[in-house]
């Protein structure tokens, strides 16, 4: 039993996640990773849009916590 690399078939982006669709060049089976995952700007976009308020004071600790919020598996306890 040995470990293949998967050959890149496509590759989605979308703001808030990636999708790779691979397949196995041993046996032809494909399968496809999701990746969760956005970047910064589209965060903000958001939260803009839920409060305006915030345009002048996000910083980098605020998107800080709203990835924790967001990704609690990351959470450091």
């Amino acid at each position: 039993m040995q470990r293949i690399k998967g050959k890149i078939i496509a590759t989605y982006n979308f703001p808030d996640a990636t999708l790779v669709n691979l397949s196995c060049p041993r046996c032809g089976g494909e399968f496809t990773l999701y990746i969760e995952a956005w970047d910064e700007p589209y965060l903000k976009d958001i939260i803009f849009k839920l409060h305006p308020e915030l345009k002048d004071r996000i910083g980098d600790k605020l998107i800080a916590q709203i990835n924790d919020r967001v990704f609690p598996e990351y959470l450091k306890i």
